[in-house]
């Protein structure tokens, strides 16, 4: 049994312990709403994630496996009454699907980030971009970026960054490698750089940013001015019993994209679930989530703390 198989059974273990009547085809269930805390989501969460382009509800969120509804279910509870302390921010804000621009030409082909945290540390106010991944990263797949990321004058912040020279950087270090890993990953982070720094440096992406924020929330903090905002980027990584994949994906994008993105994203990382479980499992008041989320996922992964 290969360790994607492995991983899948045990979610479906993990399921059939919260929800004995669940019903599971090829790791299928009916609908998302089966697959999720309580068995339903807010509609503005739903909003959210009909939004953005990966169709998640109709069809990936019904997967026992499904990234994003591991990351609904850790981090949906948020609100200003259930904040989330994390490396010294305290985060009131959760949003899904959040839509980034990432190049002049492709305006309408935002790139679609899995979770964003907003948060407060003295008067600062800070972003939390997270890129969920469950078993994606026990793939091998190729680098394959379109080639209007490496061309002059399509980024949006031309002459503060060179955009195009860290993704060509990215794609020389793919060439010159054994080119096995999880490049899929690589090829999103590189369109997660650029949609990251954009808002961060460019009024018109980051008013687009903005803008679906108060969609959702408008009494949030999100700054008028970008120029008071300070970003995090995660890749949080589901570490899984099998500990190789995560060494092998964590050493990969450090290679590529946190190295050659450092001077562009000061705080780019590599995070294991289970680091972020016990941090955040004595500040879930809701017992029967905690329980959920333990018996569902967390349980299954190195160095999680019940």
């Amino acid at each position: 049994m290969n360790i994607t198989t492995q991983l899948k059974n045990n979610l479906k273990d993990g399921l059939k312990l919260m929800a004995e009547d669940a019903k599971i085809k090829n790791y299928y269930l009916n609908s998302y709403n089966e697959n999720i805390f309580k068995g339903g989501m807010p509609i503005h969460f739903q909003t959210m994630f009909m939004r953005g382009s990966g169709n998640e509800l109709k069809d990936h969120a019904r997967a026992i496996f499904s990234s994003s509804m591991l990351a609904y279910n850790c981090f949906h509870w948020i609100d200003k009454k259930h904040p989330f302390d994390y490396d010294g921010v305290k985060y009131t804000e959760v949003y899904f699907e959040t839509q980034l621009w990432t190049l002049k030409s492709s305006k309408g082909s935002p790139a679609n980030i899995d979770v964003v945290l907003l948060g407060k540390k003295g008067k600062e106010t800070h972003v939390l971009f997270i890129e969920s991944k469950l078993s994606e990263f026990f793939k091998n797949t190729d680098f394959k970026l379109s080639p209007s990321y490496y061309k002059e004058g399509n980024s949006f912040c031309e002459k503060e960054s060179r955009l195009e020279d860290f993704a060509k950087h990215v794609e020389d270090v793919w060439k010159e490698g054994s080119r096995s890993g999880y490049w899929e990953g690589v090829k999103q982070g590189v369109t997660h750089i650029f949609g990251i720094f954009n808002v961060l440096n460019n009024d018109d992406a980051y008013d687009f940013f903005k803008t679906q924020i108060k969609n959702h929330k408008s009494s949030s903090i999100i700054s008028e001015s970008k120029d008071k905002l300070k970003a995090h980027f995660v890749n949080l990584l589901f570490d899984y019993q099998d500990d190789d994949h995560y060494i092998q994906y964590k050493k990969l994008y450090e290679e590529t994209i946190i190295k050659s993105s450092h001077n562009r994203i000061d705080n780019v990382r590599v995070v294991r679930y289970s680091e972020l479980w016990n941090s955040m499992k004595n500040q879930i008041d809701n017992n029967d989530l905690k329980d959920y989320l333990w018996q569902r996922y967390m349980k299954y992964v190195e160095g999680a703390e019940q």
